[in-house]
């Protein structure tokens, strides 16, 4: 469930009309007005999740220039979470080198430069051999929106066809403004964080796409958020793609 937020002179109303109520009232009120969680990743197959449930999916594909190597695409799923949700890692994704992802479900503040909580899921990476960094944990995927909607795979050949990637090649991870058009004003928001192992490339790019004709933002509902409304539904026409971020850890 994504909560509606009143607005901050909807808020200040509320708290005059308590006058001398409990503090803890005002803290909750408070809570409720400016705590921000983003919400949810896309479920590949909507009859199989239950409520709590999370899964990876696997599946052979032909990758990169090496036809004959066999690769696996693994797509990430998980349930629309909020923030009476407690945080922690929601899921954790290995391969065969030692690797690892998790789906960490956090709390961002003072730390990462905002004002107010944000609760968010974070994909982070780990290489027991790799640099301080990577050994420590990286993050290489976050949700940026409200009512944001997120899309994550990764790659990596399987050549002893155990449905394990042998290594990570590449992780992608898509977040999208289905919601009350948070970011860029007028404009439907796309971030992709893309992270390459092999070579420790991590970029960020932001696209930027005109709505579809009669499409108003939010184009999905707050209870579904990556479920995208029919007048909605891509292709989108692209209006801007800027890199943000280049780095390596």
């Amino acid at each position: 469930m994504v909560i509606k937020y009143p607005t901050g002179l909807q808020s200040l109303r509320t708290i005059r009309q308590m006058g001398s109520k409990p503090l803890s009232i005002i803290a909750c009120i408070f809570i409720c007005v400016v705590f921000v969680s983003c919400a949810t990743i896309t479920q590949k197959d909507r009859e199989s999740p239950k409520p709590g449930e999370k899964y990876i999916d696997c599946r052979p594909v032909e990758y990169g220039d090496d036809k004959e190597m066999p690769m696996l695409r693994c797509s990430i799923s998980y349930d629309q979470l909020n923030f009476f949700t407690p945080p922690g890692i929601k899921l954790i994704m290995l391969a065969d080198s030692g690797e690892r992802l998790e789906l960490w479900w956090t709390i961002d503040w003072f730390g990462m430069g905002y004002v107010f909580p944000r609760w968010r899921f974070a994909l982070m990476y780990f290489n027991p051999k790799g640099t301080e960094k990577q050994r420590s944990g990286v993050r290489i995927g976050e949700c940026r929106f409200r009512e944001g909607c997120n899309q994550g795979v990764y790659f990596g050949p399987d050549m002893n066809k155990n449905n394990t990637p042998d290594y990570f090649t590449e992780i992608i991870w898509d977040n999208w403004d289905y919601g009350e058009d948070d970011g860029v004003e007028g404009y439907l928001d796309h971030y992709q964080h893309l992270y390459k192992p092999t070579i420790n490339q991590y970029t960020v790019t932001r696209f930027l796409y005109f709505y579809p004709d009669g499409c108003i933002p939010p184009i999905s509902p707050r209870d579904e958020v990556c479920r995208i409304s029919q007048e909605c539904k891509p292709p989108y026409r692209l209006k801007e793609k800027k890199v943000i971020k280049t780095m390596s850890f």
